[in-house]
């Protein structure tokens, strides 16, 4: 009997209606632009969208191996839920066992998907519960899942702000050329030099750099407990443009609030722009909240002085760090 944990439930709130995220999950032209993994994609996605229906999907990493799964459709309320069913396949749609792909845990031949949507106006809460997960692959399924989230998330929201919101835009213009300043902001051995605020000290624990990737990273003053923050790369086009999600968190990489403020956003987009002119480049940094509250957009906004601040310190820390790169 397989050894099985307890449902795995994620929940995230998107900023896109309920239409448009339902219509993600059933229509396979849109299933095959953000399904899998970061990094995964979908070269087949078949779908018979009813009760009683099958599916077929195909993921394919990056080193080009391809897993299969199935399964029947065994509940549809449109806008409201979908329920089905979940099988490892072979190509052909047959069900093979979890072993196939060499995968480690007492899977079940069969298990569950349920996915809820609460219509929230211009936004939708969705929550997906896995049923029938062999415990020791809990967290690497809810990773896989939350990777397919975040790029579902991308193709549904956009990277442009609400009407609501109002945007915080940093301005620099570095001397160096615009392949040395992305360097200089991707890979950890030049990001230890400068990256973050004044008189902290920089600790990479992890960079990824791809679309769903994590640059996880501790802070430290001298004293003080870490600090620890993430970015979850949304698209990433070297050497001129990173979107990313920014939150705290701890040193798992779990999401927190702010140390200092319970009405800070758990998440922030940010959209780095770098334009090469003369041999100079030119950063355009706009970010604001993401998923916040009323309560949280207003916190965001009030700090944009502080921030202004915060950031010219980090990049005047950068211009220097530039400056001994290029003697």
């Amino acid at each position: 009997m397989a050894n099985e944990s307890k449902p795995l439930t994620i929940t995230r709130l998107i900023d896109a209606p309920v239409a448009l995220v339902f219509k993600a999950w059933s229509d396979p032209e849109l299933l095959a632009q953000w399904w899998g993994p970061g990094g995964f994609t979908a070269p087949t996605i078949k779908v018979d969208f009813r009760v009683g229906g099958k599916y077929l999907y195909c993921m394919q990493s990056p080193e080009g191996q391809q897993f299969w799964v199935t399964g029947i459709y065994k509940e549809i309320v449109p806008l409201k839920r979908i329920v089905w069913t979940d099988s490892f396949a072979d190509a052909h749609g047959n069900v093979v066992p979890a072993s196939h792909y060499g995968m480690p845990g007492d899977y079940p031949v069969e298990m569950q998907v349920i996915i809820e949507f609460e219509d929230l106006g211009n936004r939708t809460r969705l929550t997906l519960v896995h049923i029938g997960l062999p415990d020791a692959m809990d967290e690497m399924t809810g990773a896989g899942w939350t990777e397919s989230l975040v790029k579902l998330e991308s193709h549904v929201e956009g990277n442009v702000p609400g009407p609501h919101r109002k945007e915080l835009v940093i301005s620099r213009i570095f001397n160096a050329p615009r392949e040395l300043v992305f360097k200089t902001m991707t890979e950890p051995e030049h990001l230890a030099h400068w990256w973050g605020p004044v008189g902290m000290k920089l600790e990479v624990l992890k960079m990824d750099l791809r679309p769903c990737g994590i640059f996880h990273y501790a802070m430290v003053a001298l004293g003080k407990q870490p600090m620890y923050g993430k970015f979850v790369y949304r698209e990433i086009k070297a050497p001129e443009r990173m979107v990313f999600i920014v939150s705290f968190c701890d040193v798992k990489g779990r999401v927190l609030r702010h140390p200092a403020s319970n009405t800070w956003p758990l998440e922030m987009l940010n959209i780095m722009q770098l334009e090469e002119k003369n041999g100079k480049t030119i950063l355009t940094l706009r970010g604001w909240p993401i998923h916040e509250t009323d309560e949280e957009r207003a916190t965001y906004e009030a700090g944009f002085a502080s921030m202004n601040q915060g950031f010219h310190g980090t990049y005047d820390q950068l211009e220097k760090y530039l400056a001994t790169l290029l003697k």
